[in-house]
């Protein structure tokens, strides 16, 4: 009996309704249309809205996608995209993104599949500073067409498994972004074993839709620390990882966002997690949470490993060499915690530093939450 051959890998389309191209929305359900039309029979296998989990068959597609005309302050995020792909199972050989306006997070899922294109409709390009990607305008559509054919015969690039080695010393979890947290056993509660980075702030963003905190409003905030996907930890760019340029308003709905049992960590709960960290030996969690983890979180913890060669978790979590973090004090008082690399003030890990404004936006104030 001869085996069967595996069913040929397929494509994935992207339709950008984020705030930069919603003027140009008609022309992006337009091409998205005209691609389907041109391609080869069956190789689309989905049609997905950029920074939802929301998506269409090609045939339903084709009766216009009433969905997407209601779904308003969609971010520029292609994570949810590769998360609802994978959860899914998608066979995904490429995907196709067609819009206009730089998709922020598009350098941390490079290898998600093996050929990305982006077809611009408008002027503003879809990638941001420093990639390389291949970009169209929506007259290179046979250009796309050969490359759907390609990819369509082509195999599916399998994600990155586990690959953290050590000891399992701790009880961990994951948050709903996926990243983990450790159990602070003095505090009776897990805290974010890193800084919030700025994937985490973008699952917010893009979950919860403010109006006010649209691509817009997170380009201001990326002009005081710019973005760096995780695949790229280097001592020089740590901060660039992290999200930063907050205030506490901001990161009080980023709290509220993950649900009652998250809060801002009290001056006392800083301190006392940062020295329970520093008597703990690296660990690592266990591997079925592990490939639960979000592939960013496993490229920045892979990262610093290599990066800081840390000697403890005190180390790993950058409470230390990392940013400012923001803490309760009392009611409605904030102060921050931490010891950033510019040390223009002694003993953050020991005392608290009160900013002169907490309506002023600094490159070097981010935040950490723990879970009650």
């Amino acid at each position: 009996m001869s085996s069967s051959s595996p069913a040929p890998a397929r494509v994935v389309l992207v339709a950008d309704r984020s705030e930069s191209a919603r003027p140009a929305w008609q022309a992006v359900r337009n091409t998205i249309s005209e691609i389907l039309r041109i391609a080869p029979p069956e190789a689309v296998s989905s049609i997905y809205l950029l920074g939802t989990g929301q998506s269409w068959s090609p045939s339903e597609w084709a009766y216009g996608a009433p969905a997407a005309l209601h779904l308003e302050n969609c971010g520029s995020f292609v994570a949810p995209v590769c998360q609802a792909v994978h959860a899914r199972g998608d066979s995904c050989a490429a995907i196709i993104i067609v819009g206009s306006g730089q998709v922020f997070d598009l350098g941390d899922w490079v290898d998600f599949a093996t050929d990305w294109v982006l077809l611009r409709v408008g002027d503003a390009s879809l990638q941001p500073p420093g990639l390389r990607m291949r970009e169209y305008g929506v007259d290179a559509l046979e250009t796309v067409r050969e490359i759907i054919a390609d990819a369509h015969l082509g195999s599916r690039t399998a994600a990155p498994g586990c690959g953290l080695s050590g000891p399992i010393e701790q009880r961990w979890l994951l948050d709903r972004t996926g990243y983990p947290m450790v159990y602070v056993r003095p505090l009776d509660r897990y805290v974010h074993l890193f800084p919030n980075t700025k994937p985490q702030f973008e699952a917010f963003l893009a979950e919860a839709r403010i109006p006010d905190r649209g691509d817009v409003w997170y380009e201001q905030v990326l002009e005081l620390n710019p973005r760096l996907s995780p695949a790229l930890v280097s001592m020089g760019t740590i901060e660039r990882l992290l999200i930063t340029g907050l205030l506490p308003a901001d990161v009080a709905m980023f709290k509220d966002w993950y649900g009652l049992d998250y809060d801002i960590p009290t001056v006392s709960e800083w301190q006392e997690a940062h020295d329970w960290l520093a008597s703990q030996a690296i660990s690592v969690p266990p591997a079925a949470l592990e490939a639960q983890m979000a592939r960013p979180a496993r490229q920045l913890w892979h990262g610093l490993l290599q990066t800081l060669a840390p000697g403890s978790l005190l180390d790993l979590s950058l409470m230390s060499q990392g940013v400012i973090e923001w803490v309760r004090q009392g009611e409605d008082s904030f102060a921050g915690m931490g010891t950033p690399r510019q040390r223009f003030y002694a003993g953050f890990h020991t005392n608290p530093f009160h900013p002169t404004s907490v309506t002023r936006r600094s490159r070097l104030w981010g935040c950490r939450l723990v879970r009650l």
